[in-house]
């Protein structure tokens, strides 16, 4: 198990604010408390999920990586609470004021309303967590709960759901023996995971216009490798950044979690986006979208990306082959930074013209200063691991 699979876990903060305005205290608040609600609803779906794949499979209990699960689900019962403590203390004066109403699509609802919500979302969370340890026993029952210091996972919850799903035997075989290409490129529907959460009440009541930030990751990435030492193939999951947004007192805490557990990789992941970048730069210049359509500026970024398979800095290697999707379980093409970086091989059906819009519509300076934010990356940082674990050069 690699160390930076877990992290010490430290309590968010919430700054007390008692000199707010009415309207003022509106804006700070009606979104974190509908983010409270949403997470802990989204983190009780992955438990009944949990459940319901320990029932179809039993020998899951038996994998190591089910206390690293209770773990993300005990951490995320933390910070749930202790941020859901700290909001209260000074929402409570504001209660009866009424909540931002573009978040809803009707009549909106109080922040007393939102923090009640939260508090019911919260508590059937912890309900939800109680009946579990005592339907699965043990070793589910080897994590009772997370306190400030304790080690937590860096991965997330779903992450390691998927892990655990794809490490039973039954889908190694399965890998060993059928074509990967079909067995990738449908891993969705071979998975069988309702990736959406739960009709929870207390989420539903709320009338949301549109989803917000649940505290869950938006894509995976599954790949694997041929080992000719062993003759075996080996599956490893990778996940984006947990979304948080609306809610930075935990947002901030697991941001730095998964870079504590990509750090040693981050590097490498800089220097391949760099040279993308700059290839780019040099190919056509400092490009002016307006100069190219979007077709155009996709089909020159086709060539690029190919041309990144002979660079130093370039992540990928031979054998290496990958589906990306999404939580919704609907197989998703890798995007242009990530083909440029890594070139895994992927087995989804899909065609020139709507790879190069894809590829067209990518924006460097959305991207940012977060090369890394991927569920590639995740999952080629795990890979490079692997191969030199097995005696193979990590560019095998």
């Amino acid at each position: 198990m690699d160390p930076r699979e877990t992290t010490v876990a430290v309590s968010p903060r919430v700054a007390l604010q008692n000199d707010l305005s009415p309207g003022q205290a509106c804006k700070r608040f009606s979104t974190p408390l509908v983010v409270i609600a949403c997470a802990a609803a989204r983190t009780r779906s992955d438990l009944w999920l949990f459940r319901r794949k320990c029932r179809e499979y039993p020998e899951i209990l038996s994998d190591g990586l089910v206390r690293r699960f209770s773990e993300s689900i005990c951490h995320k019962i933390f910070m749930l609470r202790g941020v859901y403590i700290g909001y209260k203390a000074t929402v409570e004066q504001y209660r009866n004021e009424i909540a931002v109403a573009k978040l809803f699509r009707g009549a909106a609802p109080s922040l007393g309303d939102l923090l009640d919500t939260a508090e019911a979302s919260v508590s059937n969370l912890e309900a939800e967590w109680h009946y579990s340890r005592l339907e699965l026993g043990s070793p589910f029952l080897l994590v009772s709960f997370v306190a400030e210091g304790h080690m937590v996972p860096t991965r997330s919850s779903r992450e390691i759901l998927l892990q655990l799903i794809l490490g039973r035997k039954t889908f190694r075989d399965r890998l060993s023996s059928t074509n990967p290409a079909n067995f990738l490129g449908n891993i969705g529907d071979r998975v069988d995971l309702p990736f959406e959460p739960l009709q929870q009440a207390d989420i539903v009541k709320l009338a949301l216009k549109k989803p917000v930030a649940d505290g869950s990751i938006k894509m995976l990435f599954v790949c694997y490798h041929d080992i000719p030492s062993n003759q075996s193939r080996r599956m490893v999951v990778g996940a984006n950044q947990e979304n948080w947004e609306g809610l930075k007192e935990i947002g901030d805490i697991r941001r730095r979690d998964r870079d504590y557990r990509l750090e040693p990789y981050i590097p490498r992941a800089w220097a391949a986006y760099k040279a993308l970048r700059d290839h780019e730069i040099q190919e056509a210049g400092a490009i002016n979208h307006k100069d190219y359509s979007t077709l155009q500026l996709g089909a020159l970024r086709v060539r690029l990306a190919e041309d990144m398979r002979g660079h130093p800095s370039f992540l990928g290697r031979r054998n290496e082959h990958g589906q990306a999707f999404t939580t919704g379980g609907e197989s998703h093409p890798c995007c242009y930074v990530c083909s440029g970086m890594m070139g895994y091989r992927v087995h989804m059906a899909w065609d020139r013209q709507r790879e190069r819009l894809y590829f067209g519509s990518f924006d460097f300076k959305r991207r940012g200063d977060y090369p890394h934010s991927c569920a590639e990356v995740a999952a080629s940082q795990q890979c490079a691991m692997y191969l030199v674990k097995n005696g193979l050069h990590e560019k095998y």
